[in-house]
């Protein structure tokens, strides 16, 4: 028997029974197990000895891992032709999770976007519902918003977490401009507003041919520096993430010219438009649907715009539904793949639609976004906590540090 357990930051090399029992006290996760041949089997004994809570066995059409499944006992199996390959879940180890990852087909890319050395690190918690992740690469931090308790939040590496502001008018998406300064999407003013490099705040828009906007809920800032941002009415339907309020205006996707000041609508087919983001070349933005708030017939799913040279929108066909959860909110990498969040972690999708795979993540993803100092760390805004991964992939420049 010689296999390696990844567990959490270090590997558990298991080459005997005596080691195994050595193991049996750090082994006792839920382990997902695939692989082909011999070295499958050899996992699934391993974890098996090692006394693995929970062994789940994913890869069924391989004949020999399924006769052993069978032999050693594995609690449970999954058929699937394409899906569902997995590494350790969900065991806490001082801050950090062992990194479940699933990756759809057998040769799926997102076995080289991942390091199985580079766990799920929980960064922080007691938040009540977290979203609009940006990343200040010149401030070495990230800025989120704490949507319900009404306030931005700030963590760096070097001082954890700190309130940024508190009063935030509900602030919900954020991002940068082009020369750095912060936007954000207000639920509580029902604005788009700039945090000015002196403090001072700015109201960019509010009203669209004289009625007051929504709630306004994502935002992203193009080459060009116009400012693109979703307004559904999740804001003004409660008192939860702002005030409850009368919606005047149809949810729609605006494009904001900050220097004309000119608003214009790019997109009006929806009922409840959310997150958004550039493809890396810019021809593209994928807009979320996330259905009219507390419709049980609503169909969440992400659309694909393309982008002319004049900043209009046409096609808007579907690009991918999100299983199990809502499209939030998400990121590019350089390559063009989507990072966005679900349900049960954040999925990644390639460019041409299909899923790829995802990390697993133990509360409900809302948000995303790339930083650090190779932009090759993903940050998640997970419902009352914040997480980050370390990925073998870059998110896009601009998306992070909004400067040319």
């Amino acid at each position: 028997m010689d296999a390696v357990v990844c567990h959490g930051k270090k590997d558990i090399r298991i080459e005997s029974r005596e080691d195994a029992a050595l193991a049996s006290n750090e082994v006792r996760v839920r382990v997902l197990v695939a692989g082909s041949g011999p070295i499958g089997i050899l996992t699934m004994a391993a974890l098996k000895f090692a006394g693995a809570s929970e062994i789940v066995v994913t890869d069924l059409t391989d004949a020999a891992l399924a006769v052993a499944a069978d032999r050693i006992g594995a609690d449970r199996t999954i058929n699937v032709a394409e899906d569902a390959v997995g590494l350790n879940v969900y065991a806490e180890h001082g801050g950090y999770f062992d990194l479940a990852v699933e990756a759809s087909g057998a040769a799926s890319a997102l076995r080289s976007f991942v390091m199985h050395n580079a766990p799920l690190e929980h960064l922080a918690s007691g938040f009540r519902w977290l979203e609009g992740p940006v990343w200040f690469g010149d401030a070495g931090a990230l800025i989120f918003s704490d949507i319900p308790n009404n306030r931005l939040m700030r963590w760096s590496e070097s001082e954890g977490i700190s309130i940024y502001r508190a009063g935030s008018d509900f602030a919900n998406g954020n991002t940068r401009d082009r020369e750095g300064r912060l936007v954000s999407c207000s639920h509580g003013a029902r604005a788009i507003l700039r945090t000015e490099l002196d403090g001072h705040i700015t109201t960019l828009a509010d009203r669209y041919q004289g009625k007051r906007l929504n709630s306004p809920n994502d935002v992203v800032v193009k080459s060009d520096g116009t400012i693109w941002f979703s307004d559904p009415h999740y804001g003004i339907g409660t008192d939860y993430e702002g005030y409850q309020a009368e919606q005047e205006l149809p949810c729609q996707v605006y494009r904001l010219d900050p220097e004309a000041g000119e608003l214009t609508v790019v997109a009006a087919d929806f009922d409840g438009p959310n997150g958004l983001a550039f493809s890396p070349d810019e021809r593209s933005l994928y807009i979320a649907e996330t259905g009219a708030m507390f419709d049980p017939a609503a169909t969440p799913h992400m659309r694909a715009f393309d982008v002319a040279d004049d900043n209009t929108l046409s096609g808007g066909r579907h690009f991918h539904t999100v299983d199990p959860g809502v499209s939030d909110g998400f990121r590019c990498d350089e390559d063009g793949n989507i990072w966005t969040s679900a349900a049960d972690g954040v999925h990644c999708i390639a460019p041409y639609g299909r899923l790829l795979g995802k990390v697993r993540v133990p509360e409900t993803v809302a948000n995303v976004a790339f930083g650090g100092r190779a932009c090759n760390r993903l940050f998640i805004c997970a419902s009352t906590s914040l997480y980050a991964v370390y990925l073998n992939r870059r998110g896009i420049s601009q998306q992070i540090l909004a400067v040319p």
